[in-house]
């Protein structure tokens, strides 16, 4: 038995390093679509940074319209090996030369037991972006967190002027929304743990409201399917892909207009102009720094790093971020087989059975039932709640901490004297959905190539941890709930390194684990806040302030954060900041539009 474990774990590391050499050696090679010589000073409709969630559907969006040429600029590679898109394969490429790989500075409030007091940031720095190595959940979030966003406009209306875009998505012929393909042994267990307890049930989740379910997922036949998927699978020839390019500094005329976008590739720097407008797209991380770059931020921050102001903004600020715990919380006895193992992905079989069906565990998406919970508030299914659980049916201690335990860089100490010593567990976790923590992000320097300083202020706010003990709670209900009872389930009862001193399951006890024990959801937003008050960064229109035709579209626009994991509202921002943008694009041009259907023209060039 030892033996057999033992092969599989050696097979195991094998297969990680000979996927990180492949990673590599894709990201040597690029098909861009367009030579650098062709693009010196040439003028394009649009430029879009970030070929992510949002600057995909942009793209595919404002592509539509056959008159205008898109230039959209990515850091990373565009050589995505066919195998990336395996739904469980999502998480091979952290740490890879696909990853930024940031990682926070040292905690003050929290992270105790990661390395150095570090949260490592993994996010996309290829084509697709994050998407293409996230868990694929796709949730609306909840009606009260739109009313937040849009609190600055009475006259904002959730069924009119956000809902529609989510139904569009999910809609259309290129509509990547599906029930989940692949449930473990698990799921059904915890579903069935979570009823005894007088929860809500549903097979499957859309909104966030208080209840428990299978979420929907970003997967079409068996496949990670996300928007630069969708860009992909459209004819064209108006947009033209430039990767392995770093954006320098957004251009602007002496009225703090965007005409165009200075970049680097093969060593050579290049400008390439916009007609009507520049739209950031690069990530809660990537905009805010280009802006910063680009003279556009906190004077006193940008006087520092010796960059001249242009424009004072509370860019990097309001910096949020969806956190958890409870990794190896809920235990079992270690011959419980939930059939996503190590050893399951391995098995030939499993190959076998994805490969012709598109089906199978290797369609997991590591998630499998989700909640969301009301804490104030337990007994109203409409309520916002205030925390999100996960059920995962494996945990970080499944591999011998060879390689998931690096990616999440738990310490040492806190690896060989707590993980080390479980033998099988599932994550049961609580998310704070609404964290009222904030942290900021910060150049280090003006060299580009510098990683900037992100700081989340974890847990700054002690509502946050008494909110995360509150999910503590709950998941202590579902250890002692009887269908997990039968099963064997017990809550890991070890001294975590840092805590020893306090009496176990006391309140002193959880409030010191959750300092020890806070990881990243990997849901941060804000960075570029929209709104109409001074604290915001961008309108209701998308437009950062003082600027002309200059636009931010991410998450880094979100100004709080949504119930639940954020996608599948980065994607319906971008759906509304296309009719927002192109509606602006006629007010500007439809005047000649119309002088050219009176010359009976059946075409307006724009």
């Amino acid at each position: 038995m030892i033996g057999g474990r033992l092969i599989i774990l050696i097979l195991y590391i094998v297969g990680v390093y000979v996927f990180s050499f492949i990673i590599g050696v894709a990201n040597l090679f690029t098909f861009n679509n367009v030579s650098l010589e062709s693009l010196v000073n040439k003028t394009f409709d649009y430029i879009i940074v970030g070929s992510g969630s949002a600057g995909s559907l942009l793209a595919k969006r404002l592509s539509q319209n056959k008159n205008l040429t898109i230039l959209l600029i990515e850091s990373g590679g565009d050589v995505r090996p066919g195998f990336l898109d395996i739904p469980s394969l999502g998480l091979m490429l952290q740490g890879t030369a696909y990853d930024w790989k940031y990682t926070t500075v040292p905690q003050k409030w929290g992270a105790y037991g990661l390395a150095g007091n570090r949260s490592k940031w993994p996010m996309g720095k290829l084509v697709g972006g994050t998407a293409q190595f996230n868990n694929l959940m796709y949730l609306r979030g909840h009606p009260d967190d739109f009313k937040e966003w849009y609190k600055d406009l009475p006259s904002f209306d959730y069924k009119r002027d956000i809902l529609p875009y989510y139904k569009k998505l999910e809609s259309t012929g290129d509509s990547f929304l599906s029930r989940l393909p692949f449930t473990s042994s698990a799921a059904e267990y915890a579903l069935n743990a979570f009823k005894s307890l007088g929860y809500n049930v549903n097979k499957n989740q859309l909104d966030s409201f208080v209840g428990f379910g299978s979420p929907y997922v970003n997967i079409k036949n068996g496949k990670r399917w996300t928007s630069f998927h969708q860009l992909l699978s459209h004819d064209r020839p108006n947009v033209f892909l430039l990767s392995h390019t770093t954006a320098l500094e957004v251009l602007f005329r002496s009225n703090y207009e965007a005409y165009g976008v200075k970049y680097i590739r093969s060593g050579e720097t290049v400008v390439s102009l916009a007609r009507h407008g520049v739209i950031l797209s690069a990530g809660v991380i990537g905009s805010p720094k280009l802006l910063m770059m680009s003279g556009v931020g906190v004077k006193s921050h940008l006087q520092s790093v010796n960059i001249e102001t242009k424009l004072d903004l509370p860019v990097g600020d309001n910096l949020q971020d969806h956190i958890t715990t409870g990794f190896s919380l809920v235990t079992f006895n270690d011959t419980l087989d939930f059939g996503v193992g190590i050893s399951t992905m391995l098995n030939p079989l499993t190959a076998l059975e994805y490969f012709r069906t598109q089906s199978g565990p290797w369609t997991t998406v590591g998630c499998e039932v989700n909640g969301f919970i009301n804490t104030k508030n337990p007994k109203n299914p409409l309520a916002q709640p205030d925390l999100q659980l996960m059920m995962l049916p494996l945990g970080i201690e499944e591999d011998s901490g060879l390689y998931l335990r690096k990616l999440m860089g738990i310490s040492d100490a806190t690896w060989y004297n707590y993980f080390h010593h479980v033998n099988k567990s599932i994550a049961v976790l609580p998310v704070l959905l609404h964290p009222k923590s904030r942290g900021t992000v910060r150049l280090e320097s003006k060299n580009i190539d510098k990683q900037p300083l992100i700081d989340p202020n974890y847990l700054s706010v002690e509502d946050d941890v008494e909110t995360l003990y509150e999910g503590i709670q709950i998941v202590k209900k579902f250890v002692d709930a009887e269908p997990m009872r039968n099963l064997g389930a017990e809550l890991n009862a070890l001294p975590l390194p840092g805590c020893e001193h306090l009496t176990f399951d006391s309140e002193p006890y959880w409030f010191c684990y959750l300092r020890h024990m806070t990881y990243t959801a990997y849901h941060p937003v804000g960075t570029c806040k929209m709104g109409a008050d001074d604290a915001s960064v961008v309108g209701y229109d998308f437009k950062v302030r003082g600027t002309n035709r200059l636009y931010v579209v991410d998450a880094s626009v979100f100004p709080t954060l949504t119930s639940g994991n954020v996608n599948a509202a980065v994607l319906m921002m971008a759906e509304k900041a296309a009719d927002v943008i192109l509606e602006q694009l006629f007010l500007k041009t439809g005047f000649c539009c119309i002088l050219e259907i009176f010359k009976m023209k059946t075409v307006c060039e724009i």
